[in-house]
């Protein structure tokens, strides 16, 4: 490896080590600096979305995260990161066309059937959002943040019964603290 390669492979290194120790702005001048060395590279683009998506800044992750597919990343949690920037945002068609790229990739996740159940509720469907989430629980039983979006999908069908039993459920995985609100 010659030195300018060795330099970019210690840099990128670096800049992991700082993302994982949640120190993001460092990590986000590592990764810028390394992206300007390497502009087609799709990791170092996934990760400067996913820096900028935790910033909250989500057109900028939307940007980021569409250069990394333009060079041929795909897999779903870069289109899972790239949905949640477009819900966030209240682009809504697109967020679902992310989640269901996503799913398709792998639709073992749980995670990706609860966000589409979060788009599909935002536009109304309620029975498919129903869909979504049962999904998400029966690849994942004890996910409470599922089960506590199923409940308030069940009780906006005026299906009391069952969205007491899922909001129980939800309970006893995760106990939520007194006087929390469940989001």
């Amino acid at each position: 490896m010659d030195q300018k390669h060795s330099e970019q492979f210690y840099t990128v290194k670096f800049a992991n080590q700082l993302w994982l120790e949640k120190k993001n702005s460092e990590a986000w001048k590592l990764f810028f600096r390394a992206i300007n060395c390497e502009p087609s590279n799709p990791q170092l683009l996934f990760h400067l979305g996913t820096l900028s998506h935790q910033a909250l800044e989500y057109e900028k992750a939307i940007r980021w995260f569409s250069l990394a597919i333009a060079q041929g990343a795909s897999n779903p949690r870069l289109y899972n990161n790239l949905g949640e920037s477009f819900r966030v945002l209240g682009k809504l068609h697109a967020a679902m066309k992310c989640f269901k790229k996503a799913i398709a990739l792998d639709p073992g996740l749980a995670q990706l059937h609860n966000n589409l159940g979060l788009v599909q509720v935002a536009l109304g469907a309620l029975s498919e959002a129903e869909t979504s989430f049962m999904t998400a629980i029966s690849l994942s039983p004890n996910y409470c943040l599922a089960q506590r979006n199923l409940a308030r999908v069940l009780q906006d069908q005026c299906r009391r019964d069952g969205a007491a039993e899922q909001f129980h459920k939800s309970r006893v995985n995760d106990p939520w603290p007194p006087n929390l609100v469940a989001r």
